[in-house]
């Protein structure tokens, strides 16, 4: 996989979690959520893979896009778009050539994942016997380590991930605009 997001894609997902924001703010309440909301994805994952069949290839490669994409809308919401953004890129030129077999990334993947809510947890000293323990740029490195597991996850089980991962994202993309125009046809029905 030549690059985990491409800068096309980038600006996609950074218009996504505008719209998010627009849409439900970033109370603490709400970061917390799209946190939760990998580990969702990584349910669904599991789910596909555990069924076993060639038939679930296509379904576990689409939930381990949307953990891809969860993690990197967290990304986003916590780093920045340009923090994510470098922050990925660098990491993913260690571990691109990856060659664990799908189980060994996937679990890797799940334990990403709780790293990241232990981090976010740490960071917003939602504990009050150990208060704040971690930075955002801790969060920021263990949600890259989500995106990038899911990423070579994905790798190993489709030939063509960058255009699995694009097709996912293009279709997130073009539901959010649809949720969008409908509300704004709503808004304008109330107004007139």
């Amino acid at each position: 996989m030549p690059a985990v997001v491409t800068p096309e894609q980038w600006v996609t997902i950074r218009g996504l979690v505008d719209w998010i924001d627009r849409s439900n703010g970033r109370a603490p309440h709400e970061m917390s959520m799209r946190i939760l909301k990998i580990a969702e994805e990584n349910g669904e994952a599991a789910t596909a893979y555990l069924m076993g069949t060639t038939t679930h290839i296509e379904e576990l490669a689409d939930e381990l896009c949307d953990v891809i994409l969860s993690a990197t809308v967290a990304l986003v919401s916590v780093a920045g778009g340009e923090t994510a953004e470098e922050a990925l890129t660098a990491q993913w030129a260690d571990i691109r050539s990856d060659t664990r077999s799908f189980t060994k990334c996937f679990l890797e993947v799940i334990a990403k994942t709780g790293k990241a809510a232990s981090a976010y947890s740490g960071m917003t000293g939602q504990n009050p016997r150990k208060g704040v323990t971690h930075t955002r740029e801790d969060v920021a490195g263990e949600l890259c380590d989500v995106i990038l597991a899911a990423a070579v996850a994905l790798a190993s089980v489709v030939h063509d991930a960058e255009n699995v991962l694009a097709g996912k994202l293009a279709k997130v993309a073009e539901r959010a605009a649809a949720v969008n125009a409908s509300v704004s046809g709503l808004l304008a029905t109330k107004e007139a």
